[in-house]
């Protein structure tokens, strides 16, 4: 039986058109031959330890020798470039050999000699770097890779003629054209004596002969894969081993699912078996590939439908099957081709239709299409040339690569990650202005939340050139560069995050278009290709996320930033933008400078900014800040805010610390030995030390009505005052500064005060206590009282000049009142007199 395409259509309830399609066979893979031999296409030379500037690429001699001459060793290796160009581009080498032959007139060499023990076994190893027939000699001899390497046994004649299999390193010169830099022939080892003498390409008798033997390249079917049996001939064809052609019967489907055409089996004698094969497709153009399609199996002698797939082996693998009546419609159905066994690379589909033992058994199938499987993310390292591939008619092609690359000065000397990447060569003939374009699998973007394609890429060398990203949504034909960068970027890889949120959903193929530049030194290197989601970040705070948007970090008002731009920022300015709410800052974890001064921030958490070193928070509403984790400060400006206190103990690389216009009591600077500026102005201080200061030269203490002195260590006062210290008038420095907190008690009642003396008439003192009730008449020349003495907070002043007499004693007791807090009594240039009972 035989696959039929057919078309219906009803007019009243009859059918009028019946209609076949034929299909053509496609014929396998020839396979050639082909001969190389001369000097045209065979460029060979040998190099001399002994003569190491001496060139000898035009002796009649191929040769590998270790002998003795000049009363020391003699190194003999040879080098030889075979021009493969014959051989069609994507072609597989089955079979490759190289026939040496030792001219047997040389009476003066030898290609064994059984007079010396050792063996004149040799390797044939690739050169990986470029060289001249004319020009190489010893001394500047190509590099070599013992990867893949021929081993070439010991001779046991003295003339011979020697075939070697060379097939692994044609099939890699034939791979990669721009690096066929031949093959070095070398001794195993290099002891005296042993000899390999060959004829070269300049000998007219006895020249080394290439034999290729070559599969044509493999016909693929045009990509996208798909058939709807709309046009004809068909790509899926019907082989000629299939049963009897089947005809139509009276039953079947009647429409098709997609466009009027589909192609269905019938088998009358039933028990017949027919296969619809596809043309060859190449599934490392897919990631994760399907075959989604549409079937028909309506009749009460339905058989049964199978799909397999046939690997570049020949293997056959059954993927799918179904039997029996499926009722009266078209089914769709996907089937998961990317299975481990398979491998990638070229398969061939097969519908084989079973029909069952009488006529009602119509097979149909349409809409065939190879899709690739929606994935969360995608990711390749180059170390198995993963899916990605060059795309052909280009100048030149992108290589795979271990190490670093042949030319100095140019080149990644590793892989970002793991062992292998790909690169463009740019050594000549590659340069300048040519072009290769390494091309992506099919990707299904619709599983990504958040797509960004990332990857790393190095530039490095005085000539290089540019490399783009291009994005294609409709199977090639059509190109959007979303990215390019030109020039040398210096000898590092790079990261580069590329938002793709704009495909998502779609189905994409992606390319690196890469132009060399105007010599060698521009090689273009690739590694660590990934797509996958991004972790975004939630911004609660509109006008956050509106500054963020306007400085390019974010680019639509949804509340969330992605986390691989933001921890990237060292520097963020978002000063005067109205802002209450920071949170999310804490994902800003590479921030060494943050401005978000004059908003309306109450509270924010830099916890997570260990790196901070600049920090200016003035003009907002925040009370409390945590410096603990941000030990690398050496700015902070907190000026105009509601601080009560604030912690600096851990911030020992701080050197400008300004906290004016806040509430501030104490300040505490002992761990901050580097400050070099201060400005605490217009707080509520009633102590300063900055004895621990040396490095001070720029201070702001004014505005204190109760800081009367500040604490300095010796000769300290003249620096600061000479500086541009400034403190208010009724301030001074000292080395000595006490503040006493008191207990209960009388003033005159040596028991209370820190050193067991009460102060007398002519001393300076502050005292820090609590409430404070004065029990008697008060007598003073200037006498100042801030909203009362007792009852509530208060301070009393004695002004300068004036003075307090208490008849009987000043006491320091608590507050017994609701709310109540400390009070200060403070002496301030004038005295305060005790008098006893009269």
């Amino acid at each position: 039986m035989n696959w039929i395409c057919k078309s219906y259509r009803y007019v009243q309830s009859v059918l009028v058109i019946v209609c076949c399609l034929v299909f053509i066979s496609l014929e396998g893979n020839a396979q050639t031959t082909i001969t190389i031999s001369g000097t045209s296409a065979i460029d060979d030379t040998y190099l001399r330890s002994t003569k190491p500037t001496s060139n000898y690429g035009s002796s009649l001699v191929f040769k590998a020798a270790t002998w003795t001459a000049e009363g020391g060793s003699d190194y003999f290796r040879s080098l030889m470039r075979i021009d493969c160009s014959a051989v069609p581009e994507g072609s597989v080498i089955t079979n490759a050999t190289i026939t040496f032959r030792t001219d047997p007139s040389w009476t003066y060499v030898y290609a064994h000699n059984s007079s010396y023990t050792s063996s004149n076994e040799v390797y044939l190893e690739k050169i990986t770097s470029a060289w001249g027939e004319t020009s190489v000699t010893w001394n500047n001899q190509p590099s070599t890779t013992t990867s893949g390497r021929v081993f070439v046994p010991e001779s046991t004649s003295q003339y011979e003629t020697r075939v070697i299999n060379i097939t692994g390193l044609v099939q890699d010169f034939v791979n990669n054209p721009t690096t066929n830099f031949g093959f070095m022939m070398k001794m195993v080892n290099e002891t005296t004596y042993c000899a390999r003498n060959y004829g070269s390409s300049e000998h007219t008798s006895y020249a080394p002969v290439v034999s290729i033997t070559y599969s044509d390249p493999i016909l693929e079917a045009a990509f996208p894969y798909a058939e709807n049996f709309e046009s004809t001939p068909a790509t899926w064809w019907n082989p000629a081993s299939n049963q009897v052609e089947w005809v139509s019967g009276a039953t079947g489907p009647m429409v098709a699912p997609e466009g009027s055409k589909y192609c269905y089996m019938e088998a009358p004698d039933g028990n017949q078996t027919g296969e619809l094969i596809s043309p060859e497709y190449n599934l490392s153009l897919y990631s994760s590939p399907k075959l989604k399609f549409s079937y028909h199996m309506y009749g009460a002698d339905i058989g049964s439908l199978e799909l397999v797939l046939t690997n570049e082996e020949g293997e056959p693998f059954s993927m799918w099957s179904i039997e029996g009546d499926q009722g009266n419609s078209w089914k769709s159905v996907e089937v998961d081709l990317d299975v481990n066994f398979l491998g990638h690379g070229i398969v061939t589909l097969s519908f084989i239709g079973t029909a069952g033992s009488g006529d009602m058994s119509y097979i149909a199938i349409d809409a065939i299409e190879v899709i690739s499987s929606p994935q969360e993310s995608y990711s390749y390292t180059f170390e198995n040339h993963e899916y990605w591939h060059n795309v052909g008619g280009q100048s030149i092609s992108w290589q795979d690569r271990s190490g670093s690359t042949p030319s100095e000065n140019t080149g990644p000397s590793s892989a970002y990650e793991g062992s292998r990447y790909v690169y463009l060569e740019a050594s000549s003939p590659n340069y300048p202005s040519k072009v290769g374009i390494y091309e992506s699998p099919v990707l299904n973007l619709s599983n990504i939340s958040h797509p960004f394609f990332i990857f790393h890429y190095h530039m490095y060398g005085a000539n290089m050139g540019t490399l783009k990203v291009d994005v294609s949504t409709n199977y090639g034909n059509s190109w959007t560069t979303i990215w390019s960068i030109s020039g040398d970027q210096g000898d590092a890889w790079h990261e580069k995050y590329l938002d793709l949120t704009s495909y998502k959903n779609t189905t994409v193929l992606i390319r690196y278009h890469g132009t060399t530049g105007d010599g060698y030194a521009g090689d273009i290197a690739i590694d660590d290709v990934s797509i996958t989601t991004q972790e975004v970040v939630a911004i609660f705070d509109e006008n956050f996320e509106q500054a963020l948007i306007d400085l390019g970090y974010d680019n639509v008002h949804d509340g969330l930033v992605y986390k691989h731009v933001v921890k990237e920022l060292t520097t963020l300015d978002v000063s005067n933008k109205n802002i209450a709410n920071m949170e999310g800052i804490q994902e800003f974890t590479s921030l060494t400078s943050l401005n978000a001064s004059f908003n309306q921030l109450a509270a924010l958490d830099l916890t997570a900014n260990t790196l901070l070193e600049d920090l200016n928070l003035a003009g907002n509403q925040l009370a409390t800040l945590d410096l603990s984790n941000n030990i690398s400060l050496t700015t902070i400006d907190v000026d105009d805010n509601q601080f009560t206190e604030i912690d600096l103990s851990g911030l020992t690389s701080l050197l400008s610390f300004s906290c004016s216009h806040n509430q501030l009591q104490e300040l505490n600077l002992a761990s901050n030995s580097f400050l070099t500026g201060l400005d605490c102005s217009d707080n509520q201080l009633i102590k300063l030390d900055i004895s621990m200061l040396p490095n001070l030269t720029s201070l702001n203490a004014t505005g204190h009505d109760l800081l009367l002195c500040l604490t300095i260590y010796e000769d300290q006062e003249l620096n600061i005052e000479n500086a541009v210290g400034s403190i208010d008038p009724a301030s001074e420095y000292n080395t000595v500064c006490p503040v006493y907190s008191l207990a209960d008690g009388n003033w005159e009642d040596a028991s209370i005060w820190p050193d067991g003396v009460a102060p007398g008439v002519n001393d300076k003192v502050r005292i820090v206590g609590n409430t404070v009730t004065i029990s008697n008449t008060v007598y003073c020349q200037s006498l100042k009282v801030e909203q009362g003495i007792t009852g509530k907070k208060g301070q009393l002043l004695i002004s300068d000049g004036g003075y307090l007499e208490l008849r009987d004693y000043l006491k320091v007791v608590e507050g017994d009142f609701p709310g109540s807090e400390k009070s200060k009594v403070v002496l301030q240039g004038g005295h305060l007199k005790v008098l006893g009972d009269e």
